[in-house]
């Protein structure tokens, strides 16, 4: 009985449902039997990982790092993927992503690249159980402070998501009062290179 009226329910409920909704029903039908492995945003998140870690193509490490962004501002779990992640036992991905900043200049893709890498990092840092991770890198500071000294200008959009990325990650950090100090302590002068 009872799953005749929910058959009754349903059926009732798509008949007065609109056009609208029943065309993105439809969709999301035939989205999920479009989907397969490869697809699947923790999947995407491993073949990323694997990409950034082995290619010297800018082209190629920038589609990784917009697989990760999507990765990482979607799903906890591909945060925790990110920030655990080793190709071997000195390289992880955090360190890659902060090497990688430091060789960016200022030309308009690199400057979309630094945006969306700090972003990474971002949502990695929003997480507290990994915002140890988010800062895994021994020059972490410095790359910082240069990333928000390269991007000060804020002439174009991606220059200035490049700023407020990295001074909201360094904000995030440094919620500690303990590393904060530490910090100005040791970074005078790339502090003075902001003002």
């Amino acid at each position: 009985v009872l799953r005749l009226q929910a058959f009754t329910r349903g059926s009732i409920t798509r008949l007065h449902t609109s056009k609208k909704l029943s065309h993105h029903r439809r969709r999301i039908r035939q989205a999920a039997k479009r989907a397969t492995d490869s697809l699947k945003l923790g999947n995407r998140t491993t073949a990323a990982l694997s990409d950034l870690m082995t290619c010297k193509q800018i082209s190629q490490v920038k589609k990784s790092i917009e697989s990760l962004e999507v990765a990482t501002r979607l799903s906890r779990e591909c945060c925790i993927r990110f920030a655990h992640h080793q190709h071997n036992e000195k390289q992880s991905a955090v360190i890659v992503i902060y090497n990688m900043l430091t060789t960016l200049n200022r030309s308009g893709p690199h400057m979309v690249l630094r945006a969306t890498s700090l972003q990474v990092l971002k949502n990695v840092a929003q997480w507290p159980s990994l915002l140890r991770a988010s800062y895994g890198h021994e020059k972490w500071e410095e790359i910082l402070i240069d990333s928000m000294y390269a991007t000060k200008a804020m002439q174009t959009k991606a220059m200035y998501q490049g700023f407020v990325r990295a001074f909201t990650l360094m904000k995030q950090i440094t919620s500690s009062s303990k590393i904060e100090e530490k910090i100005v302590a040791s970074n005078r002068s790339h502090l003075a290179k902001l003002q």
